[in-house]
């Protein structure tokens, strides 16, 4: 099940770009998930804080890229061996084909 993430919670983590979902924002505030507006050292940006079970996660779209794309942030603790597992948990709770994904991390020594 899905909910909002604890703000302590966010605190313990550095999220990182793991995969982009072939969906904008407004598809998944459609459904219930809200999404907060902020401002970084680059631009506006569109985020929700979520978790599943014990799993944090965001949401997030950065002004400038395409307005049809959400990308989703995880912690950068989770090894790449466990990231086709965590996206297919997360793609599931949303209620998401296995197509709407348009990429995800596949490399460990990349950064994204």
């Amino acid at each position: 099940m899905i909910a909002e993430m604890d703000p302590e919670t966010r605190e313990k983590y550095e999220f990182v770009p793991q995969a982009i979902i072939k969906r904008p924002p407004a598809f998944f505030s459609e459904q219930g998930i809200r999404f907060e507006t902020g401002l970084d050292d680059l631009n506006v940006y569109q985020v929700a804080e979520l978790t599943i079970d014990d799993l944090p996660f965001a949401l997030m779209r950065h002004e400038g890229t395409p307005s049809d794309e959400t990308t989703i942030y995880l912690p950068d603790i989770i090894a790449i061996e466990q990231l086709q597992d965590i996206i297919n948990e997360i793609l599931t709770a949303l209620d998401l084909p296995i197509d709407a994904l348009g990429w995800r991390r596949e490399r460990a020594d990349t950064p994204f």
